[in-house]
C-alpha cells in the first residue's frame, strides 16, 4: 500500500474527485468536494491537502486536511 498526494500527482484529481465524493459527500456537498480538491492544485498555502490510499492500483481510502470542516465557523480550524 501506498499514499498519494493529490496535489503533487495531479493526474489522479478525477480519481480523487469521484473516491471522495463516493464516500463523504451528499447531494448539497457533492460539488464542494470537486472544488476544494480541484483549487488544491495550485494553492500557495499549506492546505488543504488531499491524500489517496492505494493497494497496487485501487484507491482503499482516502484522507483531506482543510482548514475547516465545511462548516460556517471559519475560526475553526488545525
Amino acid at each position: 500500500m501506498h499514499v498519494v498526494s493529490v496535489r503533487d500527482n495531479p493526474e489522479i484529481i478525477e480519481a480523487a474527485i469521484k473516491y471522495f465524493q463516493s464516500i463523504w459527500a451528499n447531494p448539497k456537498s457533492i460539488r464542494v468536494y470537486e472544488n476544494c480538491i480541484s483549487n488544491c492544485i495550485e494553492s500557495d498555502n499549506g492546505l488543504p491537502q488531499w491524500y489517496l490510499l492505494f493497494d497496487d492500483e485501487i484507491i482503499v481510502g482516502c484522507v483531506g486536511l482543510i482548514t475547516n470542516d465545511f462548516i460556517s465557523r471559519m475560526d475553526l480550524f488545525p
